[in-house]
């Protein structure tokens, strides 16, 4: 699996998930071959129109191989899919429901022609 990250309103493992992928202030990064995790901040959260391209090159920059979110944008999407990270929606209150439930594969993988993104 690698590295999968959800973002998350703050840094705290039953922190809601945040509404939005470009305007989450943190992620929740779970390692999944070492099962370590830690919190990636956003600095881009508050960027008036490119905030989700700029935290997608985060995802990239972090080498991060799957995101799990509420929302995201096509653009955001595109370039994720792009560079191989993988998207799933996710409906869940917080990131430790959210990291289950994709490890009991009940998450959807979303691409850029489903349109439930």
């Amino acid at each position: 699996m690698g590295r999968i990250a959800v973002p998350v309103e703050k840094p705290d493992n039953f922190s809601p998930i945040s509404e939005i992928f470009g305007r989450s202030h943190f992620f929740l990064v779970h390692n999944s071959t070492n099962n370590l995790e830690g919190f990636l901040r956003n600095p881009f959260a508050f960027e008036l129109d490119s905030g989700g391209i700029e935290t997608t090159k985060l995802m990239i920059e972090n080498n991060i191989d799957i995101v799990l979110v509420k929302q995201i944008g096509a653009n955001s999407l595109r370039l994720l899919t792009s560079s191989s990270i993988l998207v799933y929606k996710c409906s869940c209150e917080n990131a430790n429901e959210a990291f289950h439930n994709f490890k009991d594969g009940k998450l959807s993988l979303i691409n850029c022609t489903n349109k439930d993104f």
